[in-house]
């Protein structure tokens, strides 16, 4: 796949890049302390933003937050602006600000590039998986990748494989939403191929490249991708060895083995249980649910239905995909021939499915609002500006440094011909005078 392959022969290639800077770095970071005031009444004003972050007061957070930034563009330190629009970003997104997060988190990347210091650059690419997680919630996949794939530029940039290895699983993550489940096996034996995994990894690499394959209908495959993981320790990944035993009970069914998707389906939910994983109980009740209804087993199903909507009404948020339970609830009661409640959850389904609407209306509005493609599109723009006017800079100081050094040369040059032969004359004027004495 182009995209990986890229990024793999990128990670070869900066070492030279990588060892200018290390030289050049300690001189620009001198005189941009000098233009900029970095690290003096900034840092301990960052600090009281920091404080406020850690006190869990985000509107407190967001107010410093935004003086401390006036000061920080007043001053150009770019350091600090980095910092500054990373906290607002991540605070915003914890608030479900999301319109607000993108804009810092933009601002935040811009900034972080341009700054020389290389200690921001971990940040720098902890905004871009940010970002690219909002990207990929609001159904932009084709941005979220954009900002996957420069994320992966720099940890390549600055060797840090931990993040490739991260953003890469999150772009596995968008293949899958967007049901390319071929390029989903290739970036995982890309990934396989080009780094050491650690254990958890492994397992949850597991996990997708089960998903691919189940999806593409390789049963066989996705079955041994399932089992991999129930073989090996499930203390490492509950949450992975659940989903393990759910999917298993999905090929089973799909194999048309009633009986072992049943005892796949209760052991997830009893594993599920006692590793208090209330999403996962859920999907194993409904599932169990809708295989008793299509036996006709009413009441084994409707006590799986019922059970099902207790935790998601008690401790699990709602969505689209849960509301689907009343509906469940709804359909055995009319099978049983209770009209009433039938009608009564019919009628539940009903307004939580108003509900699910109304929040996409508010999250296209959203979108509308601020216009994301248009952000991420001035924001490109301006990075190119900033790193066009960067470069101009850094040639001009050289022109003039370089031009310095030409006369410096020309110079040199020149006093050292006249004192050559300011040498040569007087060792002639003195073989003459050696003549004439003989």
């Amino acid at each position: 796949m182009m995209l990986i392959t890229t990024f793999f022969y990128l990670r070869h290639k900066v070492q030279i890049n990588l060892d200018l800077k290390r030289y050049l770095t300690p001189i620009a970071l001198f005189f941009f302390s000098l233009l900029t005031g970095y690290g003096s009444d900034l840092a301990s004003d960052y600090s009281l933003v920091i404080d406020a972050y850690k006190n869990n007061d985000y509107e407190q957070t967001k107010i410093i937050g935004n003086e401390v930034l006036d000061k920080a563009k007043e001053q150009q330190d770019y350091y600090h602006l980095t910092k500054l629009y990373y906290i607002l970003g991540y605070v915003s997104e914890m608030t479900d600000d999301f319109g607000n997060a993108i804009i810092y988190y933009l601002e935040g990347c811009r900034m972080g590039l341009l700054c020389e210091d290389l200690s921001i650059k971990p940040s720098v690419i902890s905004m871009h998986k940010n970002l690219e997680t909002i990207l990929a919630d609001y159904k932009h996949f084709d941005l979220a990748k954009q900002f996957i794939k420069d994320g992966i530029e720099l940890s390549i940039t600055y060797k840090s494989e931990e993040q490739v290895i991260s953003l890469t699983s999150n772009l596995i993550y968008i293949l899958i939403q967007e049901e390319k489940y071929d390029e989903v096996l290739v970036t995982i034996d890309s990934l396989r191929s080009n780094f050491e995994l650690d254990y958890n990894t492994q397992i949850q690499l597991k996990n997708k490249e089960g998903i691919a394959h189940m999806n593409l209908n390789n049963l066989k495959d996705a079955e041994a991708c399932y089992q991999f993981i129930l073989d090996n320790d499930p203390s490492s990944d509950s949450k992975m060895y659940a989903f393990a035993l759910h999917n298993l009970a999905l090929i089973e069914l799909k194999k048309e083995k009633t009986n072992l998707a049943i005892n796949y389906l209760n052991q997830a939910i009893t594993y599920s249980l006692e590793k208090k994983l209330n999403f996962r109980v859920f999907r194993g009740r409904q599932q169990l649910g809708e295989l008793y209804l299509s036996n006709n087993q009413l009441n084994l199903a409707l006590y799986q239905f019922l059970n099902a909507a207790e935790i998601i009404e008690t401790s699990y948020t709602n969505n689209a995909e849960t509301y689907s339970i009343y509906q469940w609830i709804s359909t055995t009661y009319e099978q049983q021939g209770n009209i009433a409640l039938a009608l009564e959850y019919k009628e539940k389904y009903s307004e939580k499915l108003e509900e699910y609407i109304a929040q996409q209306k508010e999250i296209t509005e959203l979108d509308k609002k601020y216009n994301i493609q248009l952000l991420t599109d001035r924001y490109y723009d301006l990075l190119a500006a900033d790193m066009e006017q960067k470069e101009t800079e850094r040639l001009a100081k050289f022109g003039i440094g370089g031009t310095a050094s030409f006369f410096l040369i020309i110079l040199s040059i020149m006093v050292y011909r006249q004192r050559r032969t300011k040498v040569l004359l007087a060792r002639e004027i003195n073989e003459l005078h050696l003549t004439s004495e003989v």
